[in-house]
């Protein structure tokens, strides 16, 4: 009998390779007819570490200064609602460089490395001559670790350059170059001094990465390669504050996603559509008009960036698993409701590195005085956290009413239960969990 493949991505690459070589890249944006490297476009992917969606001048932050963010999404696209395929750093990186989710490629533990077998998206690049590399962080094991970076960006050859910034994730690593004023404070977490000085040790980070990427790509400017660079930033998780990384609520999910490709984007385009980041890695294929393995599990987003559609789907799915802790969590998130399943027994514990910060110490500090506000004494004190919550995002989009007894509700929480059933299914999850659901 014949032992399965354990390689099916890589197998199919490689089987359909030869039908993509003369063919031009997405949208005729360059002529590659023979796969001239001079003509290939280079490829920038920018990794912040635990920035929160809302927080870059682009995305409406009144107190941070992101000039570079805010050029580039003003010559591209600003994605308002990319969803993290796990708010947790390794495993959601994991589902952009396979296209696939955590639970499938065995990576949704923090830390787990990526197996040398496992086909990623850079595999493909190297095979069609990129130089591929990484700057700083990379997460996702030694197996395929990508070679060290290089200064020569001059060279005849087209080159791929992960700028994978520990920014700002916590301890914060630059001088505070804010004061607290100004400084707006989300409503799950409370406004007082101690908040408001950690939110401005965060913003001061997301400053000095913002200068460095500035910097990196000016050096392309001048080198003259930059009008043929696509630059891809995203975030990797929500912020590292309570209630945000490491849950499946939006501050924890929604990041920063902004793309400027040229020949293809257009500039200051926003898009409300739910993507995951599934969705990188078959839509960076695709636009190279290299073959997308078959058990990718993204959506091709070219059509949402060149602006011919504005929608891919309808609904988005994310999971949490084990970070120093035995949380399991999946959720399914339309652009109306979402719908989460706990399937651990315990009170809501913030992840190491935001339990040792200042504003869960705050939190701390005012729960013990009986001085905590609600709604926040209320959602930290829930023991457990319930196994089933369901929010309204239009009509609450703090997410601080579960409504998963709501007999209103019910036909929802249904139909997003058995799209999460069937999602996990289709994507080789625990049975066990499934089995639970």
């Amino acid at each position: 009998m014949n032992e399965p493949d354990p390689n099916p991505s890589r197998r199919h690459f490689i089987s359909t390779l030869g039908s993509a070589i003369g063919l031009g890249l997405a949208g005729g944006l360059l002529n590659c007819g023979n796969r001239n490297s001079a003509d290939l476009p280079n490829i920038v992917l920018a990794i912040s570490d635990d920035q929160g969606r809302d927080h870059a001048g682009c995305y409406g932050d009144p107190v941070v200064r992101t000039p570079m963010l805010d050029a580039l999404a003003g010559e591209g696209v600003r994605f308002t609602n990319a969803v993290c395929a796990s708010p947790q750093c390794s495993p959601n990186r994991s589902a952009l460089y396979t296209g696939k989710t955590p639970h499938t490629t065995g990576t949704e533990v923090l830390h787990s490395p990526l197996g040398g077998a496992e086909f990623i998206f850079t595999d493909a690049l190297e095979q069609l001559g990129y130089r591929c590399c990484v700057w700083e962080k990379w997460h996702l094991g030694k197996a395929k670790q990508i070679e060290e970076s290089f200064d020569d960006l001059r060279a005849n050859q087209p080159f791929f350059y992960q700028l994978g910034y520990v920014e700002p994730h916590r301890t914060w690593k630059h001088e505070n170059i804010y004061g607290t004023e100004g400084i707006r404070v989300p409503p799950y977490l409370p406004d007082t001094e101690a908040v408001r000085e950690d939110l401005a040790g965060y913003l001061s980070d997301i400053t000095w990465m913002d200068n460095h990427l500035g910097a990196f790509l000016k050096k392309l400017e001048n080198e003259g390669i930059r009008d043929r660079t696509i630059v891809i930033f995203a975030g990797d998780n929500g912020l590292p504050f309570p209630r945000a990384k490491a849950t499946l609520y939006d501050p924890g999910l929604l990041v920063p996603l902004i793309v400027s490709w040229p020949g293809l984007t257009r500039a200051g385009m926003a898009t409300e559509a739910l993507v995951s980041f599934v969705d990188l890695a078959p839509t960076i294929l695709s636009g190279l008009n290299l073959p997308v393995p078959e058990d990718m599990q993204g959506q091709n987003l070219l059509p949402l960036l060149a602006g011919r559609t504005d929608s891919v789907r309808d609904v988005v799915f994310a999971e949490r698993n084990a970070h120093a802790d035995e949380f399991v969590m999946r959720c399914a998130r339309t652009h109306r409701y979402k719908y989460i399943r706990t399937f651990t027994n315990f009170p809501f514990l913030p992840v190491g590195d935001i339990a040792n910060g200042a504003s869960w110490q705050e939190i701390v500090r005012l729960r013990q005085a009986g001085e905590l506000p609600q709604p926040l004494a209320d959602i930290y004190n829930e023991d457990p956290v319930p196994a089933e919550e369901l929010y309204d995002l239009e009509n609450d989009p703090w997410e601080f009413t579960n409504l998963a007894g709501s007999p209103e509700l019910a036909t929802v929480k249904r139909d997003l239960k058995e799209k999460l059933k069937q999602w996990m299914v289709d994507t080789g999850d625990n049975p066990e969990l499934i089995r639970l659901l």
